[in-house]
């Protein structure tokens, strides 16, 4: 899979990512951006709660420059 992801983001000219905007989605966001980087240098970032198409319609309208760090506490959950 990771092997896909690489040749899709040589191949196009942005590359969108869409998690929760939690800090687990801006985890998971950032470590995408990190092996991808090498293959294409327009990354961005949208958000959305769930994968419906209107929620992904919706998110597009809103991209935003990814950031470079996770903001603090993006690290794995804590056991309640």
């Amino acid at each position: 899979m990771i092997n896909a992801l690489e040749k899709l983001a040589f191949a196009v000219d942005t590359v969108l990512i869409g998690t929760d905007p939690d800090t687990e989605g801006e985890k998971i966001s950032w470590d995408i951006y990190n092996l991808l980087r090498p293959f294409n240098s327009k990354i961005k970032r949208v958000e959305f709660h769930e994968v419906t198409k209107p929620a992904l319609l919706k998110s597009n309208k809103r991209i935003k420059k990814h950031k470079r760090k996770p903001g603090k506490g993006a690290g794995c959950k804590e056991a309640r």
